[in-house]
Formats: structure tokens, sequence, C-alpha cells
């Protein structure tokens, strides 16, 4: 049998049939009748006009905006514990460019790594995603409370390429993640912007192998990503330039699981984009898939919602401070 090249491989998955499917309507957001059911919340006083219409916008593009939802002593608290969560690195875990999770070692974190659930044990972290108006919001599109159950934190741009979410997390039920970015410095041109398309959430899904929207890295492999790369890309041509979030310090943007979004080219190598990125599920008939392989996994209440990590030992009773899984 001849050697078949990596390149011809490649080729081969980019000509096979395109296969798509619409996503599973999991949000009562999603349904055909979610107009009447704001339209009925708001009759029974049970959201104000400025929430029926966050609602709306959320349905109709996908995201909606938060200005100001922080408050600037929280964002500077976060900040300055920042600079020294070196000092108890062994609390933390952070994930360098190539995938290796470490202890933090240094004050400023190095570009293309990320924090790791630092809400675990950082109070300031913890208050901001799951501060009052994004559980507010979370809990009306849930119809109960949150769960917070992962977190990246940004020193610099990511440069992440386009993508949605529902391709690399997953929750139980499926297409219930709901993504939020905040702000915690202003956001300068040409650090690395975050990029969206409004209204892509009701774009078609990439179907990886056996109907799958999730990518798995083992069974599908880099082709697979490839591929579904250019379908996203090829789809954007079609619907027009997509928008930055040129945000203030303490602006959020919430989306959907199936938004299409990418970090943009760094312009400016000097100039960070601080920033912190949060991962919610229904609270109480939700879950990450996590829970179903990480015997340790547990929720707590905090604020209005939950919070849970997948590298960390939460069940009751247990007050050990350091990550157990590193993977």
């Amino acid at each position: 049998m001849p050697w078949a090249s990596p390149v011809s491989e490649f080729h081969k998955i980019l000509k096979r049939p395109l296969k798509t499917f619409n996503s599973p309507p999991q949000l009562w957001i999603d349904k055909s009748d979610a107009n009447a059911r704001i339209e009925r919340l708001y009759d029974e006083k049970r959201i104000s006009a400025f929430e029926a219409d966050q609602l709306i916008h959320f349905k109709e593009e996908g995201y909606v905006i938060f200005p100001n939802v922080i408050a600037d002593d929280l964002v500077n608290q976060l900040l300055d514990d920042l600079g020294k969560l070196h000092t108890k690195g062994e609390d933390y875990l952070l994930r360098m460019p190539k995938g290796e999770v470490i202890n933090p070692y240094a004050e400023v974190n190095p570009p293309k790594s990320r924090l790791l659930d630092i809400y675990v044990n950082n109070e300031a972290a913890r208050n901001i995603a799951l501060v009052a108006p994004i559980t507010r919001f979370l809990s009306l599109l849930y119809e109960e409370p949150p769960q917070l159950f992962q977190s990246l934190l940004f020193t610099w741009g990511t440069e992440h390429s386009i993508h949605t979410d529902n391709a690399y997390i997953v929750c139980d039920p499926p297409c219930t993640l709901i993504a939020c970015w905040f702000a915690l410095e202003n956001i300068t041109p040409g650090s690395g912007e975050l990029a969206f398309y409004p209204q892509s959430h009701r774009w078609p899904l990439f179907c990886f192998e056996n109907d799958r929207f999730e990518w798995h890295a083992k069974s599908d492999g880099k082709f697979a990503h490839m591929s579904y790369t250019k379908f996203l890309e090829d789809t954007a041509q079609n619907h027009g330039m997509p928008k930055y979030f040129m945000a203030n310090k303490g602006d959020a943007i919430l989306w959907h699981a199936n938004l299409v979004h990418y970090g943009s080219k760094i312009q400016n190598e000097n100039v960070t984009r601080k920033s912190y990125l949060t991962h919610y599920c229904p609270g109480v008939s939700g879950k990450p898939k996590y829970f179903s392989f990480f015997d340790k996994a547990h929720k707590r209440e905090w604020n209005d919602g939950y919070y849970s990590s997948r590298r960390y030992d939460l069940r009751p009773g247990i007050n050990n401070t350091l990550p157990v899984y590193k993977k």
C-alpha cells in the first residue's frame, strides 16, 4: 500500500461530503416560542423592560454586552492578586503555549499562557465570575442558578483560531454552555482583540465523525480540526465582517455556545490584553462533562450560583487548596 502524506490526507478530508446539522435547541431562548415567553415574563413582571431587551438581543444576535458590570475596586483587587500569585504558585495552574500545565512562577505570565480556574482559590475572581447582573441573566436563560465550571485568565491576546465553544467544551445537556469574557483593562487596538460574528449561533454546525459537534483530539485528529476551521472561515466569508469587542475595564460580553469567534492577530506585542473568560452551565439540571470522570468533582454555592472545577477537590469538608488534577 502506498504511503499517504499528511497533506493528501488533509485534502481527502476536505473533499469528502460536508455534513452539517442544526444545533439542538436546549435553551428555551433557542426555541420557536421564545419571543412569546419573553413577553409573558415581562407581562408577569418577572423581568424588566431592560432585561426583555437583553434576552431578545441574545436570542437574535447570540451575545449581550454588559457595560461597566464589574466595579473598579474589584477588578483592581484581582489585578493586584495576579501580581502575587507566583508567591503561592502551588495553589494555581498555568497552561503554557504548548499545553504543559505548571504552577505560575513569575509576576507576569508569558504570552499565550492562561491561568486555569483561578476562582477556586481567589475570591475576587469568584465574585467577578458570579457578579449579580451576570448570574441574574444566566438564571433567566437557565431558569435555575448557573454553575461556573471553568475559567481562563489571559494577560496577552490569544490569537485563538476561529471556533465555537461547543467544539471543545461539552456540557450535559449539550449546547447549554454560555461563556462570558470580562475586560480587566481598557482594550487597546492591536492587542489581539476578541472578534465575533453576530447571529453566527444560528449557522449550521460542523459535523465530526459519528454525528458529533464536539472535536475529539485523539479520534478526530488535527486534519479534521483543520477541516472544521476551514468550514468556519468559508462560512464567515459569506457573512460580512466580524465585530471587535473594544471593551473598557469592567465591561463584559456574554455569548451563546454556538457563537463563532476568535482572537485577532496581535499587532503590538508590547500591549497586554488582560481578560478573564468564564464558562457556565445549568447549576441544578446540568453538569460539565468532567463530572463523569473526575470523582472529586463537586459544586459549591457562591452568591446566587455555584462553582466547580475539574482540577480541585471541592467535596464537602475538603479544605485542600492544592489542585489535584492537572491534565
